[in-house]
């Protein structure tokens, strides 16, 4: 019998003892987090603090402790992951700080990931080189095959629960259900979808040589996208400046897009250059030259426009993360724009080291927006209420609805509404303040449903029920009364707070849950609006008597009929002949005029309604 070679039983010794590492860390992963997500849905207060910054540990901390086996040095590896999981759980606290409610923390939550991520393979290549800047190469090769990594681990995972599913449906036909039982159950099913991620991770790193000949694949064909993409934006801005750079801000998300077509070209340039190693041929040369040089005006268009939106409404949380985009952005096109000049050796003449040095600066803002120092959220709420103080913006356009959304707004939000709401003075002073503690009263509601607490309902003053019941009638002067509340204790506006909590749309349409619109189609009454709550819609009309100066019937909840069901606001924007009462009840007659009756074109009345 041959001897078998000792370093190759060795080389397997230890790979078997990674793979129980790497085993029994994801089994934790996954009942750490199964027991920390329950925690917190019964939390409430300050100890949601501490729970999303274990769950934040929880959650990202194991990433490091499954890719730095067998790659990073022993004392390096301890050094590592104590110092970031000191990091992911002070952020983490601060995040619970900010955001008591584990869901709206989820943007810093991703954050941090990538601020991980990025880190560890800076890290990870330094010490593989042993220097600070280490070959690009290294850099390359490890992050990208950690990219393949996860994504072939999640779909294994992912496979397996499914195999267990079929397994499950199998039995079941045999009338047993224990395993389809076992599979609803999270305390199985979180702990096992992790414990078969950290599997493939050690799976996949044993053959290392299929990853890679998958990434090379992959890279080579993303880069053959490079030409059309960079010939589309060539056009884009023959087509944008004749007609001028306004339109971009005319109508749709110019900024957004601008964006996503300057990360797009980033990523075609790096699939080219890969490893720097090698240029590509003539055709992909020039190409990528081309995006390279593109990716600085579009990054310049996107801040002009992100810039006027600032100028115009101030900071929100969702702004100031773009900006820090762009920031980012910019160094990437500046340095791309100088790789790509001409007379340049080889093809992008240190894009390499830019990348690198780029990606420090990255994480470094990374984690800034997730501390105290750069916090989107208090950064938002101060400029928004210096704004208001200084009369920049008017209480009549001040958004008080930001304030009242926690995930936008965070606990800033709310201690600036109880700032607000005590207020006294002038009647500038007193109308702040009304706005202020409907704003808040809003928000107690909403906290008060996503926690499932049967809490008192606020007090309601018509102020507050105009703004929780979106005016889309075109007339800012619409009657109190419209809005309720109505005989019988009918007060929709409480419908509106109690459904706040859990959706801002219904199920059909993008429009806001809580509207009111204007609908002159019965001829014996002087005036009627639509009044849409969830699902329900209803008529709103002046009463007959002093006692009902409004009421309210009711016309449907949950229409399903099929010309509804593209927009349950089909008594508005549908095309409709009339209204009828039978019965008592009142129904719609929906067919196809020729003219909309709300919305007829210029120059011709709208016909009478059916009868």
């Amino acid at each position: 019998m041959a001897q078998s070679d000792p370093l190759t039983i060795s080389a397997n010794g230890r790979s078997r003892w990674i793979g129980a590492i790497r085993l029994a860390i994801g089994l934790a992963q996954g009942l750490a987090i199964h027991l920390l997500a329950r925690r917190i849905g019964d939390s409430s207060g300050d100890s949601s603090l501490w729970l999303t910054a274990w769950f934040v540990l929880a959650l990202l901390l194991p990433f490091p402790a499954l890719a730095g086996p067998g790659v990073l040095p022993v004392g390096t590896l301890v050094i590592w992951l104590a110092s970031a999981g000191a990091v992911l759980f002070g952020l983490g606290a601060y995040l619970g700080f900010v955001y008591p409610d584990l869901s709206n923390a989820s943007p810093g939550i991703f954050l941090l990931s990538l601020a991980l991520f990025i880190a560890h393979h800076l890290l990870v290549a330094s010490a593989g080189a042993g220097r600070v800047l280490a070959p690009y190469g290294d850099y390359f090769d490890r992050a990208w095959k950690s990219v393949l990594q996860m994504a072939l681990a999640t779909g294994f995972a992912l496979a397996a629960w499914l195999l267990l599913w079929l397994a499950a449906g199998l039995f079941a036909v045999l009338g047993f259900h224990g395993l389809g039982k076992l599979l609803g159950e999270a305390a199985f099913s979180t702990p096992f979808l992790f414990t078969m991620f950290a599997a493939a991770v050690h799976l996949t790193d044993q053959r290392a040589e299929l990853v890679l000949g998958a990434r090379n694949l992959g890279l080579s064909l993303l880069g053959w996208l490079t030409p059309p993409m960079a010939a589309l934006t060539l056009v884009f801005f023959v087509l944008l400046f004749p007609g001028g750079v306004g339109r971009l801000w005319g109508e749709g998300p110019g900024s957004g897009l601008l964006i996503a077509a300057a990360i797009v070209l980033i990523v075609l340039v790096n699939c080219l250059y890969q490893d720097g190693s090698r240029a590509p041929g003539r055709i992909l040369g020039w190409s990528g030259r081309a995006a390279a040089a593109l990716i600085a005006p579009l990054v310049a268009l996107a801040l002009v426009g992100i810039w006027l939106r600032i100028a115009d409404l101030g900071w929100t949380r969702t702004r100031i993360f773009v900006v820090a985009i762009l920031v980012t952005l910019a160094i990437y096109g500046a340095t791309y724009l100088w790789a790509a000049r001409p007379g340049g050796k080889g093809f992008l003449p240190g894009l390499g080291t830019h990348n690198v040095r780029v990606a420090w600066l990255a994480t470094a803002i990374l984690l800034v927006l997730v501390s105290p120092l750069g916090d989107p959220a208090r950064l938002a709420v101060a400029d928004q209420m210096q704004r208001l103080r200084s009369g920049k913006t008017l209480p009549e356009a001040f958004d008080f609805r930001f304030l009242a959304q926690a995930e936008d707004s965070g606990r800033w939000g709310k201690a600036a509404l109880n700032e607000l709401a005590a207020l006294s003075g002038d009647a500038r002073a007193m109308t702040i303040a009304a706005k202020a503690r409907d704003a808040l009263a809003e928000r107690v509601a909403d906290e008060a449903v996503k926690r499932n607490v049967d809490a008192p309902p606020p007090e309601m003053t018509p102020a507050g029920r105009r703004l929780r019941i979106r005016n889309l009638t075109g007339d800012p002067a619409v009657p109190d009364g419209a809005l309720g509340p109505f005989s019988g204790g009918d007060d929709p506006a409480q419908d509106c707070a109690e459904i706040a909590g859990s959706t801002s749309t219904n199920k059909f349409s993008s429009r806001p849950v809580c509207q009111l619109r204007r609908l002159d189609l019965v001829t014996t009454l002087d005036e009627e609006l639509v009044l849409m709550i969830g699902g329900e819609v209803s008529i709103v009309f002046p009463g007959e008597t002093p006692q009902s100066p409004w009421r309210r019937v009711i016309l449907g909840c949950c229409l399903a009929d099929a010309d509804l069901a593209a927009d349950v606001v089909g008594v508005v924007d549908l095309p409709i002949r009339g209204i009828r009462g039978m019965g008592g009840e009142f129904r719609f007659n929906f067919g196809q005029p020729e003219i909309d009756l709300l919305n007829p074109p210029p120059g011709k009345p709208a016909p009478a309604p059916a009868k």
